[in-house]
């Protein structure tokens, strides 16, 4: 009997022409799911680290077990650190959630395996597998575990990202996710960060209208106003 070979199972979620898709939410999970294991099988998760931080959002409901996701809530705190620019702010922190390094990793990844990737090569596919993918990754949080400081995964990442921002304790990211807007502006994601001290942020993510194949940040044609409230505003959304 053969082994278990996740990239049979991803070759086989691919039309032999391209362009003829019928894809579904539960496919761009699976496609994740999949790319997840090969990525585990063949021990390249370092090699490709934001496909390896959006696999692993994608399969668990509250990610805190994460290095990846600590890393880049040492990043958010940084920028908030580096720049009170509201807009400047905002527009790093969609360049730290790269959907442009993500397709680009997929590529490589899928290129060195021998896997089909025009799914993600033409914009029009691109755009129909990120409209699927995003909705699996809605409302989970990135965070750090309980007692942080004294968890063997996060200490150091915690402990440093807490010495530098000092006095500024308030500007500490201690969770991240992404959620769309009101009725209204259901095109538009938005990342939420909670801070130390009962904040959060939001920021224009993505709008899947003018931005269509996933690869610019939208900020700046926007302009949706940064917000930083008090976390019980913010509801179960």
């Amino acid at each position: 009997m053969n082994d278990y070979d996740p990239r049979v199972k991803l070759r086989a979620m691919f039309p032999k022409s391209p362009g003829k898709y019928n894809f579904s939410d539960n496919d761009a999970i699976s496609m994740m799911v999949f790319t997840r294991e090969l990525l585990e099988k063949s021990k390249d998760k370092s090699k490709f680290p934001v496909l390896n931080l959006f696999c692993n959002w994608t399969v668990h409901t509250e990610l805190e077990g994460s290095i990846s996701a600590y890393r880049i809530l040492a990043a958010i705190t940084d920028i908030f650190l580096s720049t009170n620019d509201q807009d400047e702010r905002a527009h790093l922190i969609s360049q730290e959630l790269s959907s442009t390094q993500l397709r680009q990793e997929l590529i490589k990844l899928y290129t060195t395996y021998r896997i089909p990737t025009h799914i993600f090569e033409s914009a029009a596919t691109w755009t129909m597998f990120g409209r699927h993918f995003f909705k699996a990754i809605l409302g989970k949080r990135l965070r750090y575990p309980p007692n942080p400081s004294e968890n063997p995964r996060s200490n150091s990442i915690y402990n440093a990202m807490m010495e530098k921002a000092g006095s500024r304790i308030n500007e500490a990211a201690l969770s991240l996710k992404l959620q769309t807007g009101f009725p209204k502006m259901e095109n538009r994601i938005f990342w939420v960060v909670e801070c130390f001290d009962s904040h959060v942020v939001r920021g224009l993510y993505k709008n899947l209208e003018r931005d269509p194949d996933f690869s610019i940040p939208s900020f700046w044609e926007d302009k949706v106003a940064y917000i930083k409230e008090p976390n019980s505003n913010e509801g179960a959304a």
